[in-house]
């Protein structure tokens, strides 16, 4: 009996490794959420009044995002980019949560005011297509934040001289890539408030006005700006479907290797019964005598 207690605790410790495994491999597939956010500083002369402020606000919004309280599993794929907005738009930094947490806010800072060759001229539709890129490709499970600090005054540089701006312009352009932000949380602070009528109606008709968010100079005064919460998983009525298929595929197969586990462990007394009524139907074993030599 000791026999078959031991086999029966070795097949089911085999079978609950065998769950446990399957169940671990299929969540290894999951994506993890994240938050990705882009971080965007107006450098050009026509925000230099609001730069300093700009860049006070900036800072702070970064710490606040590194600062935010979150669970251990939390934040692991999160990104953040920081980035100038001028003639020629650039990535000031760009790194995890972990790395931001670690992050000299005075580097980022001295590149930025180091960027005054650029401050002439303004490519705002260069700067959403920049910020798009660090954003990353769409997904459920990723969460997308845009927090932009700037007039949007579009006047790219002519071609040939950075110091030369086309004409500026009031409002998006043709180019700039409404169908790239539905996935997008966008807050623009700074904003003249000739510029948000302007833009606020190509807004509404790109249906964008719940995320995304104008702020005049008058309310960016005031307007507390909210750090993004930690990241949460999305889950869909076609995920809840395949989960509830996966655990009746699951249930369906851990009974049938009950089954067949207590069909072996059944087969294994009955064997073991029937040996032990065998010894004892022939009597106890006589010892064999010695021959004497």
């Amino acid at each position: 009996m000791h026999y078959t207690r031991k086999m029966s605790a070795s097949v089911c410790t085999s079978l609950l490794l065998t769950i446990i495994a399957s169940t671990g491999c299929s969540d290894g597939k999951r994506m993890v959420p994240a938050n990705h956010v882009a971080v965007l500083i107006d450098g050009s002369g026509t925000f230099k009044r609001r730069r300093a402020d700009a860049i006070e606000r900036a800072r702070e919004l970064v710490e606040g995002i590194a600062s935010a309280h979150r669970r251990r599993s939390q934040g692991t794929q999160d990104t953040v980019a920081i980035i100038a907005v001028d003639a020629i738009p650039a990535v000031l930094w760009r790194g995890s949560l972990d790395a931001l947490r670690e992050i000299d806010h005075a580097k980022w800072i001295s590149r930025f005011d180091a960027r005054s060759d650029y401050a002439s001229c303004t490519d705002i539709d260069g700067a959403v297509h920049l910020a798009l890129r660090e954003l990353g490709d769409s997904s459920l499970q990723i969460h997308k934040y845009i927090f932009a600090f700037s007039d949007l005054q579009h006047e790219p540089s002519a071609t040939d001289d950075m110091t030369r701006c086309e004409a500026a312009r009031k409002g998006p352009g043709a180019e700039f890539p409404w169908d790239q932000l539905e996935d997008v949380s966008v807050s623009v602070l700074g904003v003249p408030k000739t510029q948000k009528l302007v833009w606020q109606r190509e807004i509404d008709k790109h249906d964008l006005s719940p995320t995304f968010n104008l702020y005049t100079e008058s309310e960016s005064a005031e307007v507390e700006i909210q750090t993004p919460p930690p990241a949460q998983r999305v889950v869909t009525e076609r995920d809840r479907t395949k989960a509830r298929l996966e655990l009746s595929g699951l249930v369906w197969w851990v009974a049938k290797a009950i089954g067949c586990v207590l069909l072996a462990v059944g087969l294994v007394v009955i064997a073991a019964l029937g040996h032990q009524a065998l010894r004892r139907r022939r009597g106890p074993s006589q010892p064999t005598r010695r021959s004497r030599s």
